[in-house]
């Protein structure tokens, strides 16, 4: 899975604070211009869905192109593995964990997600 740093946060402030500068300027300079994720939301309605929705939307906002699809989660373990797909932010551990496990060589989890020990 791959890394997504968020090192041109400072090109969106700057565009808010320098209106003047021009638009392509500022594209040039978004950490993900020319970039695509393939993001992952899972195939149930729950309360992830919005929170996928403005993940999403933040980050086309940083230049990245966003293909996002929908699948169950435990299908999205072995799509990471094979190098299908990029990302979700819709997995929950520590239920998720032993379908992590068994790709843990392929993938990885970046972070301690939206609820820290949430169970």
């Amino acid at each position: 899975m791959k890394t997504l740093k968020c090192g041109g946060a400072a090109a969106v402030l700057a565009a808010l604070l320098f209106p003047a500068v021009s638009a392509s300027a500022i594209a040039d300079t978004l950490p993900g211009t020319g970039k695509t994720v393939r993001y992952v939301q899972a195939d149930s309605l729950g309360a992830n869905y919005v929170a996928d929705q403005i993940v999403a939307k933040a980050m086309q906002s940083l230049g990245y192109d966003v293909k996002l699809s929908t699948m169950n989660i435990t299908l999205f373990f072995a799509a990471v593995a094979q190098g299908d797909v990029d990302l979700s932010t819709d997995v929950n551990l520590p239920q998720r964990e032993p379908e992590f496990r068994a790709v843990e060589k392929q993938a990885e989890i970046i972070g301690t997600g939206f609820i820290a020990g949430a169970g």
